[in-house]
């Protein structure tokens, strides 16, 4: 065996479920390893028995040494308050006996002692890694400590030459540090005895010192929790609420358990900070039925971050908030980060995050983790909420569904405006990932910007919901640079959802859909639609060749709003399971206006695109054919020139009705097809069309054609074929 590192250690925390520790560093025996157990939240260690708390596994070879390590199994799983230490070390003893005049031992037999030796070493060089040590580039060494009779009751500390010493009480202090006496704020002495410490237990809390003419924390006015609170995991909503009532900053270091709350606690301090160290700093609601915290006065400033805080473990019926704000009771320019919200499982635990109503303006909402947020009924299950509140930032968090539980991760509505929702990233919620919604009797949601999140999976029993949806009173939103995977049903919505209001002006520029169960983009009754540069692939998941990768339609399952003036350009549009990459449903009210240029649409299962009903195979130029009718209308969909080939199959007479699209500039060719055995019946020209004299049909088996220009008013005949042609 080789010695090859300087590993000699390993930690994991505990999750309550792995028993397994990986040991990736080589040892002779099991009784090299020490194995040792730390709580997290007091530092106490416990060394645990091998066979009673621990076995170890791993392969060995014919000494019987672990050459390549092994593992520590426990014999329970360490639970998420403690961590495992596992280190290596070796008894200093020597195991070889060299015999004079006898032939030196097989290598094995000095490897082993040689390896011995270095883990031996290496078991040393940690150790003197683990204190304090003098710079190697100190001209001297510091020396010893003094001696205890020296050292008892003194305070440490290093004399002008930077060697340890003892140092005495300061001047005036009238008792030890660690005997400091307690006392109200009110009950202090007079100031005169300068350098005097009190320790201060009402609302003041804290160490405070006497300069000789006033006394002043020396905490920096920040209170540490625990000198209010037990965090013991019982309701102490009481003493939590007097703990925020002292307007302080409050610092809220790992607790024994969890700072427990059973009923709301109120805000009533501008500017007041909470904070803890992270995922060890835990508040948790015992209870449903209640929000965590609420405004009691209209406050700014305010700030929450590296806390932890559970919902209760209950189920999702009762809605209930971490910040719940209302029209009366704001807050403002507010700061929240750095946060998680957890739940218990996928059936009960937390139910919603933040609500910011009516005049809550230009808060932040960032880098959170949101887990677990139950509920999908209305009121349940939304991480962030806004209503009619402007100017929020809500950036680069974590929304974490549980089995599809979760409503919403971020809802913007009743005329909620200007708010940025960026770089989230979004998994597995029930109905739409991102919302943007306003009735018509409601203020219009405005300027919303909606870009650069991944949003993955999600399963919505919703027929119009989508990773992203804008619906109602909706106008001049941005939806733009998002990655969107697996939603069920689409990527992304806008509708005017049969509420009334004006959806329009709205952009969906540049974002990437792939795999959605449905639609991969849908505009439904919208108002001059921007669709362009976006990438979609593969959508109608669900049932291929159903759905289109973009779909236009006016009337949806919520109203009968028609589509108007949207622009289709410059997209990619492909996917064999997609019925086409662009259609435009012909249902009443028809969509109307529509430029499309500049796109990359797939064949798809039916077409790379249909209109009205009608395949098509371009965009700037379109080309499609129609079979004979009696009444013959062309739509002119392509936005510069269309093309139309119409094969007449009998002798019948027939008309070519007004072509719909018109645009001034824009070119029309239709081409006449004789295929019916014999003379062609006669061609009428509807009233838009204007032609330089009569139309000569094509003999059998020839066609003939006729081209227009829209003039602004009409289609005026541009030029036509002087013969016939052949098919």
């Amino acid at each position: 065996m080789t010695i090859s590192n300087r590993l000699n250690r390993t930690t994991l925390l505990g999750n309550g479920v792995s028993t397994l520790i990986p040991i990736e560093f080589p040892f002779h025996s099991v009784d090299d390893l020490v194995v040792i157990e730390t709580v997290l939240s007091t530092g106490t260690q416990t060394v645990k028995v091998l066979t009673t708390h621990y076995t170890v596994t791993g392969a060995q070879d014919a000494l019987g040494h672990y050459p390549t390590g092994g593992s520590v199994v426990m014999v329970s799983a360490p639970a998420v308050t403690v961590s495992i230490t596992v280190y290596r070390d070796v008894a200093a003893l020597q195991q070889v006996i060299l015999v004079e005049n006898e032939k030196i031992p097989v290598k094995a037999s000095i490897e082993s002692p040689l390896d011995r030796l270095t883990m031996i070493a290496q078991r040393l060089i940690d150790r003197v890694d683990r204190t304090m040590t003098q710079p190697d580039g100190d001209s001297a060494n510091i020396g010893n400590l003094p001696a205890k009779v020296v050292r008892a009751s003194r305070y440490l500390g290093f004399d002008g030459d930077g060697n340890p010493t003892m140092m005495q009480t300061p001047t005036g202090m009238v008792t030890s540090l660690a005997q400091l006496t307690e006392s109200l704020k009110a009950a202090l002495p007079a100031a005169g005895a300068a350098g005097s410490l009190r320790k201060v237990t009402d609302d003041a809390r804290g160490v405070w010192m006497d300069t000789g003419s006033q006394w002043i924390p020396l905490n920096g006015g920040v209170i540490n929790a625990l000198e209010y609170l037990k965090g013991d995991g019982t309701n102490e909503a009481t003493a939590f609420q007097a703990l925020l009532d002292t307007g302080k900053d409050i610092f809220f270091p790992p607790p024994p358990v969890a700072y427990g709350v059973g009923s709301g606690l109120t805000l009533s301090t501008a500017n007041q900070h909470l904070f803890g160290v992270g995922n060890r700093s835990i508040i948790r609601a015992l209870s449903a039925g209640f929000n965590l915290f609420t405004p009691s006065v209209s406050i700014s400033g305010i700030e929450i971050d590296h806390l932890r805080i559970d919902g209760a473990a209950t189920d999702a019926t009762t809605a209930q908030y971490v910040l719940f704000t209302t029209s009366l009771l704001l807050v403002t320019k507010s700061k929240f980060h750095h946060l998680t919200l957890s739940g218990a499982d996928g059936t009960k635990g937390a139910n919603n995050g933040f609500l910011f109503d009516t005049g809550s303006n230009e808060n932040t909402v960032t880098e959170n983790d949101f887990i677990r947020l139950v509920g999908t009924t209305a009121g349940h299950g939304y991480g962030v909420q806004l209503g009619n509140a402007h100017r929020a930032i809500i950036a680069l968090n974590r929304f974490l569904g549980a089995a599809n539980m979760g409503r919403h991760a971020v809802y913007v509505g009743s005329g909620s405006s200007y708010n940025q929702v960026v770089g989230n990233y979004i998994k597995d919620f029930n109905q739409s990932g991102i919302v943007v919604y306003a009735t018509a009797a409601q203020d219009t949601c405005i300027g919303n910007r909606i870009a650069e999140n991944i949003i993955e999976g999600g399963v919505s029993a919703a027929t119009e919901s989508a990773a992203v949806e804008l619906a109602g009173d909706v106008q001049r939103n941005v939806i733009e640079h998002n990655f969107i995977t697996g939603f069920d049903p689409h990527g992304v919505i806008i509708s005017d959802s049969g509420q009334g209001g004006l959806t329009a002006d709205n952009l969906i520029q540049y974002n990437v859909i792939r795999a959605t169960a449905e639609f991969g983009i849908e505009l439904i009754g919208t108002k001059r639609t921007v669709v362009r540069g976006n990438t979609v692939l593969n959508c109608s998941a669900s049932s291929s060749g159903t759905y289109d990768g973009i779909n236009i339609r006016s009337t949806g399952s919520f109203g009968s709003e028609q589509d108007v003036d949207s622009v289709v350009i410059g997209n990619h549009s492909i996917g064999s399971g997609q019925r086409t990459g662009l259609a435009v449903d012909s249902s009443s009210p028809a969509p109307s206006g529509l430029a499309i240029r500049g796109n990359n649409f797939g064949a798809g299962a039916v077409g790379a695109m249909t209109y009205l009903g009608i395949i098509v195979s371009g965009d700037d130029m379109a080309y499609f054919s129609l079979a004979q009718a009696s009444n013959i209308a062309i739509t002119a969909i392509g936005y510069l020139k269309s093309f139309c080939a119409i094969t007449l199959t009998t002798n019948a007479a027939h008309q070519l009705d007004n072509p719909s699209e018109a645009r001034t500039g824009k070119e029309l060719v239709i081409t006449i097809r004789n295929n019916s055995g014999g003379a062609a019946g006669t061609l009428t020209f509807g009233t838009a069309y204007l032609t330089t004299g009569s139309w000569t049909q094509p003999a059998t088996s020839k066609s003939r054609s006729i081209g227009f220009v829209y003039n602004g008013a009409k289609w005026q005949e541009a030029f036509r074929s002087a013969a016939d042609v052949a098919i």
